[in-house]
């Protein structure tokens, strides 16, 4: 019973962006690891995400109980009360906006808000259903954790920051997009405009190999700018190019759309943690 009450704030979703908020605080940190902070930071952060996620429960629930992968969260099963959750997101939300000012810096603090406004307000309530790029939207407020863990070292949104930020975005996209194809029988059930529906499958691949190529290019600026050194260089080169070599044969050579984008997006998280941990260590090694 546990895991389904734990389940609300969607742990996969929030662990994966805490990652990205940890790998950033240890590239900015160099090895002058400040834990008191980076334990601030975590938690902090945990309760902002857990309450976004919350909320989306909350905002998506008369559409997740007619998709096979969701029909069983908790509240759709009614185990709990709306206003109950509403109540615990909006505490988590307070305590980690609180949290973050306290015991971190302001700028982080008005950074979580605007990811959390983003995410909840912007993306999730007014375009996920009605806009078939929503999901640029959605990609803004998924990126702002790495900067969070970034400028909680700093203090200062650098040239760094931004590059992380605009990694981080195009990472998303085709992410998103190869899940979204994946599930695209579920998407089918509901009344959601979503790229692969209205324009087509097809096209939804061209962007996704286009979006990878943009995310490749894009992860080069950490060490063209000398944020990294060479080691991360070579590993993240071969590995983006892999992304982008399975993505181009899948295209050309696999008939089954289901199978092709379950690789790429599986294999998008193992590019974001090798990115992560990459940046975390590149200065030791």
């Amino acid at each position: 019973m546990f895991i389904k009450y734990f389940n609300l704030i969607k742990p996969k979703i929030v662990i994966g962006n805490l990652i990205s908020c940890l790998g950033s605080f240890l590239l900015a940190s160099k090895g002058n690891i400040n834990f008191v902070l980076l334990f601030n930071t975590l938690i902090g952060m945990f309760a902002v995400l857990s309450s976004s996620c919350m909320l989306n429960n909350l905002i998506d629930h008369d559409i997740d109980h007619k998709m096979q992968r969701t029909q069983n969260r908790i509240c759709i099963l009614n185990s709990i009360t709306f206003y109950l959750i509403f109540f615990i997101a909006l505490f988590f939300s307070l305590f980690g906006f609180i949290f973050l000012y306290t015991f971190c810096n302001i700028f982080i603090s008005i950074l979580s808000l605007i990811g959390f406004l983003i995410y909840v307000i912007l993306y999730s309530l007014f375009m996920k259903r009605y806009y078939i790029h929503s999901i640029l939207i959605g990609s803004l407020s998924g990126s702002i954790p790495p900067i969070i863990g970034y400028c909680s070292v700093t203090n200062n949104f650098d040239y760094c920051a931004f590059i992380l930020f605009i990694i981080y975005i195009f990472w998303q996209i085709p992410h998103s997009y190869s899940s979204m194809i994946y599930n695209i029988c579920d998407y089918r059930k509901i009344d959601i405009k979503i790229l692969p529906i209205v324009k087509g499958i097809l096209l939804t691949k061209k962007y996704i190999i286009f979006y990878i190529i943009i995310f490749s290019l894009s992860s080069l600026f950490l060490y063209l700018f000398n944020y990294v050194g060479y080691k991360y260089l070579i590993i993240i080169s071969c590995v983006d190019f892999f992304w982008f070599f399975i993505s181009c044969i899948g295209f050309i050579y696999l008939d089954n759309d289901r199978i092709w984008s379950r690789c790429v997006y599986l294999y998008s998280l193992l590019i974001v943690i090798l990115f992560n941990f990459m940046i975390s260590i590149d200065y030791i090694i």
